[in-house]
């Protein structure tokens, strides 16, 4: 999708994808690929989590060899806490296409967001270990060894990112001085530096800002950029109740208030909090 590349906002890209998917059920109610688009839509941008797995579901019922559908349920059902169900999903999409990187990258993701970051990196390395050069695996790899404290291996992560796409290593280098200076204050707030100046943001770009403002410490700013986040529905907020950089953040009523208007909480579970 347009809108997950950052090439569209969601708000331009969903309604017109949604009525796509609704003309293709119009024609034909029982094309599974139609059905899990309208789920993909229901969930990321729409937040109404019961119809989308009904679509989902629909889907891999009109269609349970799909490969695709078992994976994109899978991460719906991580993002809603539903890890032991999300890891079944993912782990059939796997017997379905075993040699896929991005379903084998995705189990990763799978370990992360049930707080199992060991998992992850574990899986992440395996991945890379079949095929060096994917991106996606290398770029969760970094991310959970930032989520680990082990930034000197981030670096490291950092500096092959850029050399396989054919880019300077001058800004992974500038971290590594950074951190040399003045520890994982240094590095974030290079990090920090580099995101401000960067001329390409993608639509996760304010989530990746909060996340490193939680690194430093500032509340107020994660918060600012939440918040943003959530008017302009960015899809990847499905994640927010169990994504680990918002962890410090859970005792915060103001995060209850975001969990709120995603819909991944109620206010009577917010009241027993």
């Amino acid at each position: 999708m347009k809108a997950i590349s950052g090439a569209l906002p969601a708000a331009d890209a969903m309604p017109k994808a949604k009525a796509a998917a609704l003309k293709a059920l119009e024609i034909d109610n029982t094309l599974a690929e139609a059905h899990t688009s309208l789920a993909q839509i229901t969930a990321n941008y729409e937040w109404n989590w019961d119809k989308a797995e009904m679509e989902y579901r629909k889907a891999i019922e009109l269609n349970p060899n799909s490969s695709t559908g078992h994976h994109y349920f899978g991460t719906f059902l991580m993002g809603m806490g539903r890890h032991a169900e999300a890891l079944e999903e993912m782990k059939r999409a796997q017997e379905l296409d075993p040699l896929s990187p991005i379903i084998a990258t995705f189990i990763g993701k799978a370990f992360d967001y049930a707080a199992k970051n060991d998992e992850a990196i574990q899986q992440y390395e395996k991945v890379l270990a079949s095929d060096p050069s994917f991106p996606v695996a290398r770029t969760f790899l970094l991310r959970s060894l930032e989520q680990a404290g082990r930034l000197e291996e981030a670096i490291a992560q950092a500096k092959i990112v850029a050399s396989q796409a054919g880019s300077s290593t001058d800004r992974a280098e500038a971290v590594e001085a950074a951190y040399r200076t003045a520890g994982p204050t240094g590095y974030w707030k290079e990090i920090l530096r580099q995101q401000a100046t960067g001329k390409s943001r993608g639509p996760d770009s304010d989530l990746d800002i909060a996340g490193i403002y939680v690194k430093l410490r500032d509340q107020d700013s994660t918060f600012r950029l939440l918040d943003r986040a959530c008017t302009a529905r960015n899809m990847w907020l499905m994640n927010l109740k169990v994504d680990p950089r918002w962890d410090t953040l859970r005792s915060d009523p103001r995060f209850e208030s975001l969990l709120l208007r995603v819909g991944l909480a109620t206010r009577s579970e917010a009241q027993t909090r």
